[in-house]
């Protein structure tokens, strides 16, 4: 038989437990998630060769091996906004004399982003409902420079409240150094 004492306690410790279970849960039933940027696999050169990256301390950069003009870099992204819908995509490149990028075809891209996008300048719009995309692209060496620069910024609907540490956009810049074109005699 359980006292008096101990059975006082334990319905308060339930009280306590079932008052902070109800705390932690969303009402709403929305949860919240920071979007993510994710490398599938390690950027390509058109002849197969991959390429590493380093993060650049301190930073939200990366740094990707050295390349040479004329050079094709793939990348396979994948962008997750776990169950928040992502909202927009950017690459934004320092010059576009220094490098291009190169893009999946219009009629893929038109079947994910709206109209309001803008391809050519690097905004991508998402249409409604879509949490997860495998993007990939290219980027095209054009001109010697000691660091090509492009960014790359994801932005879902996720709400968070002031200082819970989350945020609804992920982001990087990626730098690599271009050289001249090796020639073979």
């Amino acid at each position: 038989m359980i006292s008096a004492l101990k059975k006082s306690v334990l319905v308060c410790l339930v009280l306590v437990f079932i008052a902070f279970s109800h705390v932690s849960c969303d009402l709403e039933g929305d949860s919240n998630y920071t979007p993510q940027i994710n490398f599938l696999t390690y950027p390509l050169l058109q002849n197969g060769d991959t390429l590493q990256i380093s993060a650049i301390s301190g930073t939200n950069e990366l740094l990707l091996d050295t390349i040479h003009v004329g050079d094709t870099v793939s990348f396979k992204l994948f962008l997750n906004g776990y169950t928040n819908k992502l909202q927009s995509f950017y690459i934004l490149q320092s010059a576009d004399s220094v490098s291009r990028v190169l893009l999946p075809q219009k009629v893929s891209l038109d079947s994910v982003f709206t109209a309001a996008s803008d391809y050519k300048n690097g905004k991508f719009l998402f249409k409604d409902n879509i949490s997860a995309l495998f993007f990939p692209f290219s980027f095209v060496a054009k001109a010697v420079t000691k660091e090509s620069k492009f960014s790359i910024h994801l932005v879902s609907d996720a709400k968070f409240d002031i200082g819970m540490g989350g945020t609804n956009t992920a982001s990087f810049n990626l730098k690599t150094p271009i050289k001249a074109a090796v020639t073979v005699e």
